[in-house]
């Protein structure tokens, strides 16, 4: 005798619930909620482990929240210094002296 069926949509519905765990933990530090829903989507397990493990970026200045990419405090308007980017060069070129 088999247990009761497990309707498909139920199979799609759970996943796309689930990944909102990680995504609302993520998004709370400062990081993009479409990519953290995706990824908890897809490895629930994993994503959640890791947005757990995030450290959230605060302002220096009103110790508020800020997104990772945003370069101006929304709150109190400090502009933040990107870090150096090395340049990329082919192994062939040589670095300038």
């Amino acid at each position: 005798m088999a247990g009761p069926e497990v309707p498909p949509l139920a199979w799609l519905a759970a996943p796309v619930l689930l990944g909102l765990i990680p995504a609302l933990i993520a998004h709370s530090k400062g990081r993009s909620f479409a990519n953290w829903w995706l990824y908890g989507a897809v490895l629930l397990p994993i994503a959640l482990a890791h947005a757990l493990r995030l450290q959230a970026f605060y302002c220096p200045q009103c110790s508020s929240p800020v997104p990772a990419d945003t370069l101006t405090c929304e709150i109190c308007g400090l502009h933040f210094v990107p870090k150096a980017q090395p340049v990329k060069r082919p192994p062939w070129e040589k670095p300038p002296a």
